[in-house]
């Protein structure tokens, strides 16, 4: 599947996230879980990826520890920094399967 994204995202997907291109055009599916509903959702593997981000980084941004969010992801230099990041990868999400974000992420 190639998905259309904006530079921002293109940017995030390989400075952030660090997906290769190969996965980012691949057709495999993978399923993720709504941590509250336990329901299952098959989606692309960008977005299970940035759905993974959002989880992971909702816990380290709670700790606001700087230090644990770098060691995890290089490319944030900011608390601030992780909280954009933070919406980027949710604004991904919607941008790319909005049954996955209302279904997991909302």
């Amino acid at each position: 599947m190639k998905l259309k994204l904006k530079t921002a995202d293109q940017k995030f997907l390989d400075d952030v996230l660090q997906l290769s291109k190969e996965v980012q055009e691949s057709e495999v599916k993978v399923i993720r879980r709504n941590r509250f509903g336990g329901r299952d959702i098959l989606v692309h593997q960008v977005v299970a990826k940035c759905i993974d981000f959002v989880y992971e980084m909702q816990e380290l941004m709670d700790s606001r520890n700087l230090k644990a969010i770098q060691t995890k992801y290089p490319a944030i230099k900011s608390l601030g920094g992780a909280v954009q990041k933070f919406d980027r990868a949710r604004y991904l999400v919607l941008a790319v399967d909005r049954t996955a974000y209302s279904e997991i992420l909302d």
